[in-house]
């Protein structure tokens, strides 16, 4: 009696035994559930920028903090301003999200130091393919398009090459240097295509993360740069070539105008 005691215990014990790391942790992901991305609210009425940090666990969920809210407040003697800024963070695989006070970020920062994942733009993904992310534009400059994702493959040859276009809900006005190539002398542009500075953060089964260090958006991509998060239809992959032929010899406004009617077109012919 006591030995299937014993080996109704252990079959219970050892699946969970054999995916612990050495810390303990039991293993969760990979396989991951099907999950594909998220937009996270703008911390403020004219600013997108979440500025999120990732950490990989070691159960396998990635935990991001990121900015959740950013307000302006007039100090005591009527100058502008102090900032009130507020964090929250995101279990990537659950869905679970929660606050932030500056202690806990802090403390958060400090106790998974070891796990936070820092901005990359090249990622090997176990079968070999090599993702490479490329931010064009001037420097210093509003760029106008977002850069580009290729596929290399385990023979270097490049086989995608292509562009993620995000359309914003709303145009977000951008400040920009007048002196600066692409500028034509003005100091904003409208953004209708959301230009943006990507990293990666490369995943245990092949797949990866794409987010946006200035604004809202983290993607989940498999080795094939498919896009699978589309609740509102904003998002499009378009063919790197495309894009250059669209914005060659033009300024900044021209060139967002440009690429922004070529994607409309993209959604409408998409539509069933």
């Amino acid at each position: 009696m006591m030995k299937k005691i014993l080996l109704a215990v252990l079959l219970l014990v050892l699946p969970n035994a054999l995916f612990a790391d050495a810390g303990g942790a039991v293993k969760r992901y990979p396989p991951y559930p099907d999950v594909w991305g998220y937009e996270l609210p703008w911390p403020s009425a004219d600013d997108p920028g979440t500025l999120p940090k990732f950490y990989k666990m070691p159960d396998g969920e990635v935990t991001v903090t990121y900015l959740a809210e950013l307000k302006k407040v007039v100090q005591p003697d009527g100058t502008c301003c102090n900032l009130d800024l507020k964090s929250a963070a995101l279990s990537f695989f659950t869905g679970k999200t929660w606050k932030l006070t500056d202690d806990e970020m802090n403390a958060f920062g400090r106790q998974e130091k070891g796990k936070y994942v820092p901005h990359t733009k090249s990622i090997l993904l176990p079968d070999g393919t090599q993702i490479v992310l490329k931010n064009e534009g001037h420097p210093k400059c509003y760029i106008p398009v977002p850069g580009s994702l290729a596929k290399i493959n385990p023979a270097g040859r490049v086989e995608l090459r292509k562009t993620v276009v995000y359309l914003p809900e709303r145009p977000y006005v951008r400040p920009i240097n007048p002196f600066c190539e692409g500028a034509n002398g003005a100091d904003s542009v409208i953004e209708k295509v959301e230009a943006f500075y990507s990293s990666l953060v490369p995943l245990d089964e092949g797949s990866f993360l794409l987010y946006d260090l200035d604004g809202h958006y983290i993607l989940r991509l498999d080795k094939d740069l498919t896009i699978r998060y589309k609740p509102n239809e904003r998002f499009f992959l378009v063919d790197r070539s495309a894009i250059d032929t669209l914005v060659y010899g033009k300024d900044d406004a021209a060139a967002i105008e440009a690429v922004f009617k070529y994607v409309l077109g993209l959604k409408e012919r998409s539509k069933p």
